[in-house]
């Protein structure tokens, strides 16, 4: 049963390598998030200077102790998490250079290839989270919601929206 948690969260496969690759990517984002994080989320506490040592070195940890494939699920959460916050708070610009670490590891954990798929790598996590947030404005959620299916039909059938 493990073993199918691990294929299911679209881990199973990855290497250890891969996923220090992405935690790598991770800190950079990690960090320009916790410099410019302004609007309060549930969860901004823990996209901090303060939080870094758990979500970053706990990571790496999980990492260096061979639950690599584990710790898959704390980065991309941590991932999806950086990047709602910065759609909220930081510059277009910002966003879109941060954006395709997060498209790559989505693309390695099977889940779509948005760069391929949308020719774009910048899908922000509120609307790939299937909530509406008052930090999207509709137009913008609209035109997410309408590449997230574009991109479910183009990755076998997965419908996202």
């Amino acid at each position: 049963m493990y073993r199918d948690l691990l294929k299911l969260q679209g881990s199973k496969h990855l290497t250890r390598e891969k996923v220090e690759h992405h935690l790598t990517n991770l800190e950079t984002i990690f960090d320009e998030t916790a410099s410019v994080s302004r609007t309060r989320f549930f969860f901004s506490s823990d996209i901090t200077k303060v939080a870094r040592p758990i979500a970053i070195h706990g990571s790496r940890k999980l990492i260096q102790e061979g639950y690599y494939r584990e710790a898959v699920f704390w980065i991309a959460a941590t991932f999806a998490r950086c990047h709602t916050i910065l759609a909220a708070d930081d510059s277009r610009v910002l966003r879109e250079s941060l954006a395709p670490a997060f498209s790559h590891l989505l693309s390695d954990l099977g889940i779509v290839n948005f760069k391929q798929s949308t020719g774009s790598h910048c899908v922000p996590p509120v609307c790939m989270g299937h909530r509406r947030s008052h930090h999207v404005s509709e137009p913008w959620h609209n035109r997410c919601r309408t590449k997230m299916k574009h991109a479910g039909k183009i990755a076998g059938g997965r419908n996202h929206s």
